[in-house]
């Protein structure tokens, strides 16, 4: 079942707070990205809309519809400041969120699809290296695992994400 609630964090008082969610009908395993200024982008798991929330106010508000469902994508902040996000229902394609223009762009493609849609429909979580090159794994039924590394373009270019040519097994 997917929930439609939102909840908050603070550290210093190691407690969580319920918080007023974007209206969508479900939340679920929507992916989120904290944004350099503290904002959240959140994707919805039923169609293109994103949205983000300010966690001073607690209110949220309606941002770029991506080209591609969210549901079961993940979201990385990049040392550029935009947001990547490789495609779960349209692989192996990806986008990326330019925040100063509020507007989704493709990402070009990554090496190898995450996801066998025949098994699995959601892709794992992606990591930001030391290297500033994301990688994401997600599993399938004939590969434990595949990650693909991309290269971020050069801070303020807003060029599409190169994917490398090639792509690193790993097993979990």
């Amino acid at each position: 079942m997917d929930w439609n609630r939102v909840e908050v964090y603070d550290p210093l008082a190691n407690s969580w707070q319920s918080a007023s969610t974007p209206g969508w009908a479900a939340i679920g395993d929507a992916p989120c990205c904290v944004l350099p200024d503290g904002r959240v982008l959140l994707g919805s798991i039923a169609d293109t809309r994103t949205a983000i929330f300010h966690p001073k106010t607690g209110a949220w508000t309606p941002s770029a519809s991506k080209a591609d469902l969210s549901s079961g994508e993940g979201f990385t902040l990049l040392p550029d400041g935009t947001v990547l996000a490789p495609e779960n229902s349209n692989p192996p394609y990806a986008e990326k969120y330019l925040i100063a223009a509020d507007t989704w762009v493709s990402a070009g493609q990554t090496p190898v699809s995450l996801i066998e849609s025949s098994f699995s429909i959601e892709i794992g979580p992606c990591l930001l290296r030391r290297t500033a090159r994301p990688s994401r794994s997600g599993p399938t039924a004939t590969r434990p695992s595949t990650t693909a590394t991309t290269t971020p373009p050069r801070p303020g270019t807003g060029r599409p994400v190169r994917t490398s040519r090639t792509a690193r097994r790993a097993r979990c």
